[in-house]
């Protein structure tokens, strides 16, 4: 019981930091637009996805907005969604390292990255 709560107290800590942390600093992610799955989650213009992405960034008077996804199957392209730039890229994990899908998780290295960070030059863009 007693490492449970510590553990807990420590999730605790880093969660409020981190949300300390968003909330002061320049950039808002949006995270996977909260209804990823309801359609293709692949972005193009006049996509749902795109347009709520282009919503989102007038909104808060950007003129541009960028996408970073995992490395897939997409042709990650930048154009024009009404008034916003859509700039889509993905990064490539060189080390072979990073989760393949949900069903094959490397949490070991997961826990790494969180706790250390990412090693220079494992991703590519």
């Amino acid at each position: 019981m007693k490492w449970l709560l510590i553990t807990l107290g420590i999730l605790a800590l880093i969660a409020g930091y981190s949300y300390i942390t968003v909330s002061d600093g320049p950039i808002e992610p949006m995270g996977r637009l909260a209804f990823v799955k309801l359609a293709n989650p692949d972005m193009y213009p006049g996509h749902i996805h795109s347009e709520l992405l282009a919503k989102e960034a007038e909104a808060t008077g950007s003129k541009c907005a960028l996408v970073l996804q995992l490395y897939g199957g997409s042709n990650y392209r930048s154009y024009q969604e009404g008034n916003v730039y859509i700039i889509e890229v993905a990064f490539i994990d060189t080390q072979g390292m990073g989760s393949i899908n949900m069903s094959q998780v490397y949490y070991l290295d997961s826990f790494k990255v969180a706790l250390f960070g990412i090693p220079d030059g494992r991703y590519k863009y």
